[in-house]
């Protein structure tokens, strides 16, 4: 019943702002299917956003790109903040992959096994 109120909200969608930033995101899951969306860190907060930048996007397909668990990325980044109602609503797009950072082998983990 709610299904239909909810698709036809009262409220429009408003854009508030859009901008353009350069970021370090870690690469938390990623998909290689057309046009579905990764999903980064930055700091505590995750989120997933669109990868524009067809060039690494060809580097992938090509696997000319590897990734393991804790890379991490430097990228130019789009956000775009809607509101709809008293609700922010926050859409990411990476427009340029600028670094690949790969993580230390390792990590800063500690081997228990080892004498």
């Amino acid at each position: 019943e709610e299904r239909e109120y909810i698709a036809n909200s009262p409220f429009p969608e408003e854009d508030v702002n859009t901008s353009e930033s350069e970021a370090v995101l870690e690469i938390v899951s990623l998909s290689f299917r057309r046009d579905n969306k990764w999903r980064f860190a930055q700091g505590e907060a995750t989120f997933f956003a669109e990868i524009e930048d067809k060039a690494f996007l060809r580097k992938v397909a090509n696997h000319r790109a590897l990734f393991g668990a804790g890379d991490a990325l430097i990228v130019r980044m789009r956000t775009r903040t809607t509101r709809v109602g008293a609700d922010l609503k926050f859409d990411r797009s990476v427009l340029r992959v600028v670094k690949h950072i790969p993580a230390e082998p390792g990590g800063n983990q500690l081997d228990l096994l080892e004498e």
